[in-house]
């Protein structure tokens, strides 16, 4: 396994990991050392697949890996399409000649492929992430007392992405306009934490919005939730969404990657920010003022995400064909 990008690796100690060679990559390499990496691999190891995924150094490594050894199989795995530069959807685009799979999690990362990039049906691979959470889809009754505030939450990395100051704007707003008492649950953490709690005391938020960390389990947050918002610039697929759904919680989010495969079509937002604020302030505040509206939206939720979990999964794709790979 080997990585490009800073991270904690917290798997790394993992028992899954026991016996796996693990090389997190230190940026910039000697051009020299590329090379005799990759011929030290190919030199020591069985080399039987190659598996890529979110790692731009792996991909433009393709063309020496292909001339080494083209009996290789090569298959990535791609999760989000960039709308600004097109990412790893793009890079993969480019260099699909050197490629024989592409594995996409989302039928609208399959139609940019096949309609936009021209790829052949063939090379895509529809295998989604629907069953990697472990929960079942089922509509849950909630109850909630009524002098109990309606609860607003975000869960996800604080981080551009994600964009964790849209949803304290979305609070800030919702707080002064909302037709009844809310409060606010923020869900994560990441580079972008300082100015959460910045903007936290800027909004003065105080009391109102509680910043939960990892050691909270997120079932825990989303039992606490009446619906979970989604602020993100980019996405392909929230595991979220599918967590929300099996806890009975409705979804707004930004129309972004394939999030309308998941969420209710009157949920889905405008991806530009002030846009996003109106819609999503004003689809809570019918949710608060009419129960039986947010229970037609969440039904509806519900039956998107079964017949999403119908299609097939990524992991027993994934291991069938590392099986084959060991054949």
């Amino acid at each position: 396994m080997v990585t490009d990008r800073p991270s904690a690796h917290p798997w790394i100690t993992r028992p899954e990991l026991a016996g796996a060679v693990v090389v997190p990559l230190t940026h910039p390499l000697d051009p020299a050392a590329d090379s005799a990496f990759l011929s030290g691999i190919l030199a020591n190891f069985d080399v039987r697949g190659i598996h890529i995924h979110h790692n731009t150094w792996l991909y433009q490594r393709l063309p020496w890996l292909k001339a080494q050894r083209p009996d290789i199989p090569v298959v990535d795995s791609l999760h989000i399409l960039e709308w600004r530069t097109g990412g790893f959807v793009d890079i993969a685009a480019r260099l699909s000649n050197m490629i024989d799979v592409h594995h996409v999690i989302s039928p609208a990362l399959r139609d940019y492929l096949l309609g936009q990039q021209g790829l052949p049906p063939e090379k895509i691979k529809l295998a989604t992430l629907a069953n990697l959470t472990g929960t079942d889809i089922a509509s849950v009754n909630r109850t909630r007392a009524a002098d109990d505030p309606f609860t607003v939450a975000f869960v996800g990395r604080f981080t551009q992405q994600k964009r964790p100051y849209l949803f304290l704007q979305l609070a800030a707003r919702l707080r002064k306009q909302a037709p009844g008492r809310v409060r606010f649950v923020m869900h994560g953490e990441g580079e972008l934490g300082n100015e959460v709690q910045s903007l936290r005391v800027r909004y003065r938020l105080g009391d109102d919005l509680e910043v939960r960390g990892p050691e909270v389990p997120v079932a825990r947050t989303l039992a606490d939730a009446d619906v979970l918002v989604i602020s993100s610039d980019n996405e392909g697929l929230t595991l979220t969404s599918f967590e929300a759904t099996a806890a009975g919680v409705p979804v707004v989010s930004t129309d972004v990657g394939s999030q309308a495969s998941l969420v209710a079509t009157d949920l889905l937002c405008p991806r530009h920010p002030y846009p996003f604020l109106h819609a999503a302030a004003t689809s809570i505040a019918t949710m608060m003022t009419s129960p039986d509206q947010r229970k037609k939206w969440l039904d509806e939720q519900i039956v998107k995400a079964a017949a999403f979990a119908k299609l097939p999964d990524a992991r027993s794709w994934t291991r069938e064909l590392y099986q084959g790979w060991l054949c």
